[in-house]
């Protein structure tokens, strides 16, 4: 809406000598070529009040004419026989901000000549020189030389049968009214769309309820071997990396690398990787932090065992998940007694005699198979022998030792 010529006031609202009140209310993109681009509220003979409850006022504009004669873009408050009725502003849980006044000096958000303005709390006004409104708990008041950005996204359809003004998950606006104060969850239970309020712990001051703020937030998700580990988790499987299967305890090592995704809208911030016991497991590879939204990074586990034997451990991953911090999960691994096998030298360079050479050992669970060949210059004849020793007590040192 907008209003023209020389008496042009009150460009969304004009309110003289009455009582309005907005519960829930967008006041947006009006203009007046004179004062009160949003709302005009005058007392002449009569009071005029003017209450805001839960209401978001801007993108409204005074002096549209930029003939230097408007003021107060957001809300014009005045008592033209101020000793005979009085012009009252009540806010409360309410936004006025972002609005404009051609005039100077500019009172961009609210002007008041002669007139009452009180705040009953968990108000944002940007701009808050014109007015002086005293600030009450809850309340965020800029001024001329620092305002306050609400972070008002444009006027758009955002559910209901009205438009809005959503706002980014960095406004000053979002999670601040406590439930019970205020009329927050009680009074008032929806916004101007018919949504929940509040749709968190805490109200969202203005007309909006910011239900899409709830979905800024980190999504941990972690994997082995592309299968993701669910959060918890006790049964370690080979499918998904968790169980490290069988290997020496003595100098036999196995190490899994595994994943961490974040899926969701905002940084996942995460603390080293940590192991409850670490006596056979081993974090080998740390893995980075923070992990911005859609990104990856991976850390590496080790697995060498110092014993004979089944072993398990937690790996834990603390993390800023709101709903799966620490994430942990079990791994396993089994440390078996490994062989050590010592073959004597035969080999001798006869080059017109057999001369046998041990190739290669192959060693599965019930058998154990040696290659040896004939590298001389004749063929054995006659039987042969190998010395092989399998886990002696003593490490052997030459040929045929008992």
């Amino acid at each position: 809406n907008s209003t023209a010529g020389g008496a042009g006031n009150g460009g969304g609202i004009y309110n003289s000598e009455s009582s309005v009140t907005l519960n829930n209310s967008t006041v947006s993109g009006n203009s007046a070529t004179s004062h009160g681009g949003g709302i005009f509220n005058e007392a002449f003979l009569f009071p005029a009040t003017t209450n805001l409850n839960h209401s978001t006022i801007t993108g409204n504009t005074a002096d549209s004419d930029s003939d230097d004669s408007g003021d107060g873009g957001g809300i014009y408050n005045n008592a033209d026989l101020s000793t005979v009725s009085t012009a009252t502003v009540n806010f409360t849980n309410s936004i006025v901000a972002g609005n404009s006044d051609n005039s100077t000096p500019a009172n961009n958000d609210c002007a008041t000549v002669n007139g009452a303005r009180t705040s009953l709390g968990y108000n944002i006004i940007g701009n808050n020189d014109g007015c002086s409104v005293t600030a009450e708990a809850g309340d965020n008041f800029g001024t001329t030389a620092s305002p306050v950005d609400a972070k008002l996204l444009p006027l758009a359809n955002n559910g209901g049968p009205t438009q809005t003004h959503a706002f980014d998950s960095a406004s000053p606006a979002h999670n601040q009214i406590p439930a019970g104060t205020n009329g927050c969850g009680t009074t008032y239970t929806t916004d101007q769309r018919g949504q929940p309020r509040p749709f968190e712990v805490l109200c969202d001051i203005g007309a909006y309820e910011g239900h899409s703020a709830a979905a800024t937030a980190p999504e941990i998700d972690v994997q082995g071997n592309g299968q993701s580990i669910a959060n918890g988790s006790t049964t370690p499987a080979v499918a998904n990396d968790t169980d490290f299967g069988s290997t020496g305890f003595s100098g036999g090592t196995v190490v899994h690398t595994f994943t961490i995704s974040n899926t969701g809208d905002a940084d996942l911030t995460l603390s080293p990787v940590a192991l409850a016991a670490g006596t056979h497991f081993s974090v080998t590879v740390q893995s980075a932090s923070p992990v911005i939204s859609g990104t990856a990074t991976t850390f590496n586990v080790t697995f060498d065992p110092t014993a004979a034997g089944p072993f398990t451990d937690t790996v834990s991953i603390a993390n800023n998940d709101a709903d799966e911090n620490p994430y942990t999960f079990v791994i396993s691994g089994t440390g078996v007694e490994g062989y050590h096998i010592f073959l004597p030298a035969i080999m001798h360079n006869y080059s017109s005699q057999p001369d046998l050479v041990v190739e290669a050992v192959t060693i599965t669970a019930d058998s154990l198979e040696l290659v040896v060949r004939n590298a001389g210059g004749s063929a054995v004849v006659d039987g042969f022998w190998v010395d092989m020793y399998i886990n002696p007590d003593i490490a052997p040192t030459g040929i045929n030792q008992t």
